[in-house]
This record gives structure tokens, C-alpha cells and sequence, in this order.
């Protein structure tokens, strides 16, 4: 879209209307480092093959995707 400044968002969007700046930052998908590394730890323990392992995932239930789908 065009050059991101220390903000992390295109400066043209300013000038866009509401709508439009609202749906750039419903379309966004941010990664966060603490939720990445969760999931990736989650994965190893679940796939690990140890059977006599027991791994509780705890969490709020159903967390809704961008597209309106629950994970």
C-alpha cells in the first residue's frame, strides 16, 4: 500500500474514510511473540511420544477468526 512509518500502518490510510480505515485493520492478522511461542510448546508436547504424558490445554473456548470461523 505504501511506505509504513514507526506507526506499522500505511500512511495513505489516514486519509482513507472510516470504513475503509476499518476494514484495513479488520483484514490485519498480528502475531504475538508470547502466543507463538505458546503454540509452537503446545505442539512439541502434544506430538511428543511419550505416552505417558498428559498435556491440559486451557483457554478460553473458541476464538473467532478473521473470516467469522471459530478455532
Amino acid at each position: 500500500m505504501g511506505e509504513e512509518g514507526k506507526n506499522k500502518f500505511p500512511v495513505e490510510l489516514l486519509d482513507k474514510t472510516k470504513e475503509e480505515r476499518k476494514k484495513y485493520f479488520a483484514d490485519c492478522i498480528v502475531s504475538h511473540k508470547f502466543l507463538d511461542e505458546a503454540i509452537n510448546k503446545t505442539i512439541r508436547l502434544i506430538t511428543n511420544d511419550v505416552p505417558e504424558r498428559i498435556v491440559f490445554i486451557c483457554g478460553p473456548s473458541g476464538v473467532q477468526g478473521r473470516n467469522g470461523s471459530y478455532y
